[in-house]
């Protein structure tokens, strides 16, 4: 009777090492904005990469995105490189420029829960209310339960009964 023993394999990624880290953050930093996404994008290894990147280079990065790329990159960020992001984006001196509040507020909706919620959690309630507050329109309910003015562009409504 002939031996058959079964043998398992296992797959493993090879983790990257900090030095093949700090090549290819350094590739990616020394490339123009328009095509800093791409790289970001193409790497397997994007989620050791954008930790590591200066939040200033990630504005700049992100400056030369797209809406969905920069989605997907901000989902890597830390908070704290999300909050210097937002800050330098959405503020005009001391006053939230609504244009660029908007912008952001619309790419929200494409952040997954944890991305957002990893966000949220770094503000206290007056930086939420500022940073929502022009964005969000509380409304009594129509004949239906929906909120009245739901058909606000930009907007989200919500009802308060």
């Amino acid at each position: 009777m002939a031996d058959t023993k079964k043998t398992k394999t296992i797959q493993t990624r090879t983790v990257p090492t900090f030095v093949a880290l700090k090549a290819a953050t350094r590739d990616i930093l020394t490339a123009p904005a328009d095509e800093r996404a791409g790289l970001l994008l193409g790497s397997a290894d994007i989620a050791a990469i954008v930790p590591r990147i200066p939040p200033e280079e990630l504005l700049f990065t992100l400056r030369g995105a797209k809406g969905g790329e920069i989605s997907e990159i901000m989902s890597y960020a830390r908070p704290s490189q999300m909050r210097f992001v937002l800050d330098m984006e959405l503020w005009s001196k001391d006053e939230i420029v609504p244009e660029r509040s908007e912008f952001w507020m619309k790419l929200f909706d494409n952040f997954d829960l944890s991305t957002l919620e990893r966000y949220v959690k770094t503000l206290d309630h007056a930086d939420l209310a500022v940073l929502t507050g022009k964005q969000i329109v509380a409304t009594l309910a129509d004949e239906d339960g929906h909120p009245a003015h739901d058909d606000i562009d930009g907007y989200t409504s919500f009802t308060l009964d």
